[in-house]
């Protein structure tokens, strides 16, 4: 305050409305008053400054100020864990949360351990966060967690539970029969089996191809061929290579077989007829 005689006395009141009917006194003398906080809901605070009967100034009010104090950060999103393969994507980490004050920041961490303690900022300071995907070039177990912090008075800084990402090795495939397999024009030929093993669980999704050279790259893909087991066809001469690409549904698992080399030949044909003759008893027809 300014002017006024005397030393004045200072009475405080709060109020649970915005009004000082109702208000109660506490806190007296001293021209601050610490507002309590052990109880959510907002408060409302003035004080009274009185002076010396001598002096005739009597009573001055200050304005209502509201004090709301509020529930700390609490994480509302559940955390969820990952399975990829080798080089896959994982999904995007996000985190949500309710209550707190002020200005909200985040900070993203990864970690070597599971454990929300001593991890290293990734510099992502959004609610949502993508790992770096080149991280999952290596088959291993990553962890990561978010911590969120509030700028105001007494909210101390949250952290989430850790978010896992597995990284397990790709599907594997094999084919039998493995070759080289030969076969006349327009036999049946031996079905090729494709056995898919590894990966994440044990469903399998595959696509046969084939190739004019031997090599598990640029093949066309065979329209239709989408079982475990494909039968070549063997209507055209000529040396076909054959393989097989295996994926599941989660990132990054994915496998390409070895080729099969299948040769079709033209059947056999007779390329010198026997000529008949006529010869006398007991003798012997020419070769």
């Amino acid at each position: 305050y300014t002017n006024g005689t005397g030393t004045p006395t200072y009475t405080w009141y709060s109020n649970d409305t915005n009004d000082t009917v109702g208000a109660i006194q506490v806190g007296t003398n001293t021209n601050t008053y610490q507002p309590l906080t052990d109880v959510v809901g907002t408060t409302y605070y003035y004080v009274e400054i009185s002076f010396p009967g001598a002096g005739g100034c009597g009573e001055i009010m200050s304005d209502i100020v509201a004090v709301e104090v509020i529930e700390g950060i609490s994480i509302t999103s559940p955390v969820v864990d990952q399975t990829i393969c080798e080089g896959g994507v994982s999904q995007e980490l996000s985190v949500t949360h309710s209550d707190g004050a002020g200005t909200v920041t985040y900070q993203w961490y990864i970690n070597t351990t599971n454990s929300n303690i001593g991890g290293t900022s990734t510099g992502v300071t959004g609610s949502n966060f993508t790992p770096d995907p080149t991280t999952f070039d290596t088959i291993g177990t990553y962890y990561y967690y978010v911590t969120i912090s509030d700028d105001a008075s007494g909210c101390s800084d949250v952290k989430s539970d850790v978010y896992t990402v597995e990284v397990v090795a790709d599907p594997t495939v094999s084919i039998s029969p493995i070759g080289p397999l030969s076969y006349c024009q327009d036999v049946i030929a031996n079905i090729l089996t494709a056995t898919a093993n590894d990966g994440i669980g044990t469903d399998y999704t595959y696509q046969w191809y084939s190739n004019t050279t031997n090599s598990n790259t640029g093949g066309a893909e065979i329209l239709g061929a989408t079982l475990a087991d494909y039968t070549p066809s063997t209507s055209t001469v000529g040396t076909t290579y054959y393989y097989v690409v295996v994926t599941q549904s989660d990132s990054g698992c994915e496998t390409v077989s070895t080729t099969v080399e299948v040769t079709i030949n033209l059947g056999p044909s007779i390329t010198q007829q026997p000529v008949g003759d006529s010869i006398c008893l007991n003798g012997m027809t020419p070769a």
